[in-house]
């Protein structure tokens, strides 16, 4: 059996030397490189009532086979929302008002948790947990390695929160433009090393 496992080994190692594109493995998330950028607006989208910021991640690590995701677990802080589009002194109130209990309910429910189910042609299976609850969403993913840096884009994806009864999102029955959408869109930059 000792026998095998070196083979198998020597095999693995020679396949990644000539093989240099190859992503297997393994990666660790660069916290510090990596973000998520997010844009919500109320009434149509095209109304032009928007906002939009970024959050930060706590931890990451992803497993790759080629190109492919096997898997990926990540954790984003709700303490890590920063607002860009706001005067400085909006930002903490709308920061407030999206941890707040009708929204994101940071005090019970303090990180999003997302783990990648797998990856198929550059579209990656996520599960979103926040709240508590799970969101399921397809992600199309561009997937790059430079030497030991890899790194993983999704420009412009939305995901739709309805399903998990935020409060904050339901329709206004009054005026159905001031409705804050339960469908957010983001723009993922992730570095691993």
């Amino acid at each position: 059996a000792e026998s095998n496992e070196k083979e198998e080994t020597s095999n693995a190692s020679s396949n990644t030397e000539s093989n240099e594109m190859s992503a297997d493995g393994e990666y660790s998330l660069d916290t510090s490189n990596s973000v998520l950028k997010w844009f919500g607006w109320e009434g149509p989208k095209e109304a032009d009532h928007n906002h939009y910021g970024t959050m930060k991640f706590s931890s990451g690590k992803i497993n790759m086979k080629g190109n492919e995701i096997i898997e990926g677990k990540f954790s984003l802080p709700l303490s890590s929302i920063y607002v860009e589009d706001l005067s400085e002194g909006k930002k903490g109130i709308l920061k407030k008002h999206l941890m707040a209990e009708k929204f994101f309910n940071a005090l019970l429910f303090p990180n999003i948790d997302v783990r990648i189910l797998g990856s198929k042609d550059g579209v990656a299976d996520l599960e979103i947990g926040i709240l508590g609850k799970t969101v399921q969403a397809k992600v199309p993913l561009a997937v790059s390695k430079n030497e030991n840096v890899l790194k993983i884009k999704a420009e412009k994806f939305e995901v739709d929160f309805k399903e998990i009864g935020v409060k904050g999102f339901e329709p206004d029955p009054k005026d159905p433009n001031e409705s804050i959408s339960p469908v957010i869109e983001f723009d993922l930059d992730l570095t691993f090393s």
